[in-house]
């Protein structure tokens, strides 16, 4: 720790030499105005923010449709990461705003009463109001110090943004680097990469604490090394988002106690982490366990499993017309989803792709398709097994899902309460086959 005369001396050199380098009228012209620009930047973040919700929702359903189970093991990841990112940013611009209108608040104040509190009121005692007056003296000087509060937390939320940035490019570069892995030699690497990853970061963190701010900070081996390999650390980590990074930790952290720039990022915990509950509906799509689990059960039957409650979100479930049937047949949609690609390739073996572009090939398709579809789902209602069905491989008109339709009569089948059940070929751990259930009342 450094004693307050060398600490002043310190900070006086640095003051010095600003003055060598005296600022430009206009770019302190823009400082003082620096509130117009918080609040602008927090709207738009704010916005921003909220707007992304839905977004990676549809992202989310779309890579549970396209990607086998080997990739959205690691999209979980990934997805749980932007929903925690997203609900940090929502909260903290917000908290930001917030104490933005405080501030607003006080200006408005301190400009219809300049002096701030009148002593000469008789409605409390003299003694009273001089102690007041000794604790809240000036309104302009806390006002002040309220803007320079909503500044450094500008400053912080700036720099989570560049860290949820680097992280998220870093994300990718080494999703990709394991893709190119599993391409050529057919090994999932991620374990691997992500333990080479957390290794060098905890020795890069062991390190900055014994030569950058522990008690080798003044060896000559830190006086040699310690700044260059923690650039180097910095470019690596933080990427494009070096030079802005460095500059907001390094001003913040030199004129901040260490309880001052921590409690920032501490006391946003809490919050986003109530607010990112919704890293469960991540887990519910995309986990390979939940997913063998949905529709196990006919209580957990989901609106989604009818086309009538669906909406126009994509389809992730077995679907029917409706849960109440009036007609004499159930329309059954089956999606032809990515992840169950390598179990219907166990049942009926793999597709002969000739050329992609070809029409022939894709009416080739789509009657493999058909066939497997018979091989593949066991369909029944209240236990009994419908034989005989055929199957159509198509586009739904909702969205222009594919997967394979059929229509199962159910004439013979008394009014009231039944269930559809879909054994499917896909399968977990266990080895064990996945059943789904979906409940209708025939009228």
């Amino acid at each position: 720790m450094l004693s307050e005369s060398e600490q002043d001396e310190r900070n006086h050199l640095g003051t010095q030499h600003m003055s060598n380098k005296t600022k430009p009228s206009w770019l302190e012209s823009l400082e003082d105005q620096s509130w117009q620009a918080e609040l602008i930047a927090s709207g738009l973040a704010i916005y921003g923010s909220i707007s992304m919700g839905p977004l990676l929702d549809d992202a989310l359903s779309f890579c549970a449709a396209v990607f086998p189970d080997r990739v959205l093991a690691i999209l979980m990841f990934m997805f749980i990461y932007l929903y925690l990112a997203q609900s940090v940013l929502v909260v903290a611009f917000i908290a930001h705003l917030i104490l933005r209108i405080v501030w607003a608040g006080l200006l408005g104040l301190s400009s219809a009463y300049p002096n701030g509190i009148n002593i000469d009121n008789k409605t409390y005692a003299d003694h009273f109001l001089e102690k007041a007056k000794e604790e809240f003296p000036s309104l302009s000087d806390y006002s002040i110090e309220v803007d320079k509060i909503c500044s450094r937390v500008f400053a912080n939320l700036c720099f989570v943004l560049f860290i949820f940035f680097s992280f998220f490019l870093w994300s990718l570069i080494v999703l990709g680097i394991n893709e190119i892995i599993f391409h050529f030699f057919k090994t999932d690497a991620l374990f691997y990469l992500l333990a080479i990853i957390a290794v060098f970061y905890l020795l890069s963190m062991v390190l900055s604490l014994l030569f950058v701010m522990g008690p080798k900070k003044e060896s000559p081996f830190a006086k040699k090394y310690a700044y260059p390999y923690f650039q180097w650390f910095s470019k690596v980590l933080m990427l494009n988002f070096y030079k802005p990074a460095n500059y907001i930790m390094w001003i913040q952290r030199t004129n901040q106690t260490t309880s001052q720039f921590l409690f920032g990022f501490l006391l946003l915990f809490p919050i986003s982490v109530y607010t990112g509950f919704k890293t469960s509906k991540v887990m519910a799509v995309i986990e390979p366990e939940r997913y063998f689990e949905m529709n196990a059960i006919a209580y957990e039957v989901s609106e989604a499993n009818y086309l009538d409650t669906n909406g126009d979100q994509r389809i992730l479930r077995p679907m029917i017309q409706s849960e109440r049937i009036y007609e004499s047949h159930i329309e059954l949609f089956i999606p032809d989803l990515k992840r169950e690609e390598i179990y219907r390739e166990e049942v009926c073996g793999a597709f002969d792709i000739i050329d992609k572009k070809d029409i022939k090939n894709k009416i080739r398709q789509s009657a493999f398709k058909e066939r497997c579809a018979k091989e593949y789902y066991d369909i029944s209602i209240d236990g009994i097994p419908q034989g005989n069905l055929s199957y159509e491989f198509r586009k739904h008109i909702l969205n222009g899902e594919k997967g394979v339709i059929t229509y199962i009569p159910i004439d013979t089948f008394t009014t009231g309460s039944h269930k559809l059940q879909i054994k499917t070929g896909y399968k977990n751990e266990a080895g064990e086959y996945a059943l789904r259930i979906i409940p209708f009342f025939k009228m």
